[in-house]
Order: C-alpha cells, then sequence, then structure tokens
C-alpha cells in the first residue's frame, strides 16, 4: 500500500471518529425523555452520561443540578456558561466518581467524600479537572490513582473553604483559598509524582505534600504558611 494511500485512509478515519462523536445537553428545565440535544435537553448529568459514549461531550446549561454519578467512559462534561453559572451539588457523598473522562466549568459543591474522585490505572497524563471551582467539601478533587501510573492534572481551578483542596494530583495554575484542615489544608499527596505548578495559596494555608515538587507557587502571607515537600522551586 502506497504511503498517500495510507495518509488518505487515516485521514478517512479521524473524519469517521470526528463525525461519531456526539454532543448531549442537560438543561434545568429538561426532561429525561428528551432527546438530549440543545432544542430538547435532558434534565439530569446521569441521563446525560448514559446515553454518551467515548468521545461525545455533554453540555450543562446554568442551574444548579445533582451529582452522585459514576463516569466510566471518556467523555467531557463541561458548562455553557461557566463555573460561576453552573453548580453540581447534592446527590450523594461524591459529586463525580471517575474513572475516565474530564470535567470543565463546573461549580462543585458540599460533598462529604469529594467533589471528584478520579481513579485510574492507565499511564500518562491528562487534564481531568479544568476551570472549576471546588468548595465546601470533605476534599474537593481526590485523584486516587495508581501510583505506578502518572497523576491526574487538575488546571485553573479554585479550591475554596474545603477541608483538603486536592489531594494527589498535578496542580497547574490553581488557587486554594482558607481549606480548613489545619494539618495538610490545602494539598496533600502521597505519591513523589506530584506537582504544584504556578498555583497561588491565600491566605495562610498549610501544604503538606512531602514527596512533591512545588514550582513558581506563591504564598500571600508567610507567617502562618506552612509548607513541607520535598522540592521548592521559584517558591515565594
Amino acid at each position: 500500500m502506497s504511503v498517500l494511500r495510507k495518509i488518505l485512509l487515516a485521514a478517512l478515519a479521524c473524519t469517521v471518529l470526528r463525525a461519531e462523536a456526539a454532543e448531549w445537553y442537560v438543561a434545568a428545565n429538561g426532561n429525561d425523555s428528551s432527546a438530549g440535544t440543545a432544542a430538547a435537553p435532558l434534565a439530569t448529568l446521569a441521563a446525560a452520561i448514559a446515553k454518551a459514549s467515548a468521545g461525545d461531550t455533554v453540555w450543562i446549561g446554568d442551574g444548579t443540578f445533582s451529582g452522585g454519578v459514576t463516569v466510566s467512559k471518556n467523555i467531557v462534561i463541561r458548562s455553557l456558561n461557566g463555573a460561576a453559572r453552573t453548580q453540581l451539588t447534592g446527590g450523594g457523598a461524591t459529586g463525580l466518581s471517575m474513572t475516565a473522562g474530564t470535567v470543565r466549568g463546573l461549580t462543585i459543591k458540599g460533598y462529604s467524600t469529594a467533589g471528584v474522585r478520579f481513579q485510574h490505572n492507565a499511564p500518562g497524563q491528562t487534564i481531568r479537572a479544568q476551570d472549576c471551582i471546588f468548595t465546601s467539601c470533605a476534599i474537593g478533587f481526590n485523584g486516587a490513582y495508581s501510583y505506578s501510573c502518572a497523576p491526574p492534572i487538575v488546571a485553573n481551578c479554585i479550591f475554596k473553604a474545603n477541608t483538603i483542596g486536592l489531594q494527589n494530583g498535578l496542580g497547574v495554575n490553581c488557587t486554594f483559598l482558607n481549606n480548613t484542615d489545619r494539618a495538610y489544608n490545602s494539598i496533600y499527596t502521597q505519591g513523589s509524582k506530584e506537582r504544584l505548578v504556578n498555583c497561588l495559596f491565600q491566605p495562610d494555608q498549610t501544604l503538606y505534600a512531602p514527596r512533591a515538587t512545588i514550582y513558581n507557587t506563591i504564598f500571600s502571607s508567610t507567617s502562618g504558611s506552612t509548607v513541607t515537600a520535598a522540592l521548592l522551586k521559584n517558591t515565594i
């Protein structure tokens, strides 16, 4: 088979894969008997996840929605208008129990176990939470991954008034505000692969990451901040 033919077949395969990817919509005025389109949205995230296949996107409109759902497919769950407009709360002890997929642009609030618990054994690092606000949870994001694998990436998120903000993950461009556990109130890591990059802690925060490396991270008040880490680079 010629190289050109191989390239054309590969391009055709990619086109078919893109064509098969679907979008599902959830809205406060939706109905789980609906088709799940933008014009006829579903009412619950659980219904949308049940319909979705790997590669699909689930769009959530403005309002407050119930969590307590499991995500085992490689899908994207994201808000239409950002975390300030879309909230996930109630429905169980954990907002999203994930073994695959990505969540973007949600406020995840009030879960007694974790806002997101991500359990995986697959190699490679992937963004699993982005542009989210985690608040009033026991743990905002719990990356319960196998230590033989790379930790999940949490990017551009705010952790506010949780007990522990981020447990076991790679935090990039994240902000930690008033998380309350004084032993490890902002981030707690157990493995040696965790990192914090370009993060902000305010006001006084405790960081317990005895095997992690912390890069370019600012503590806005050093008088009450406690940092335990394997290595600090460009940290103020």
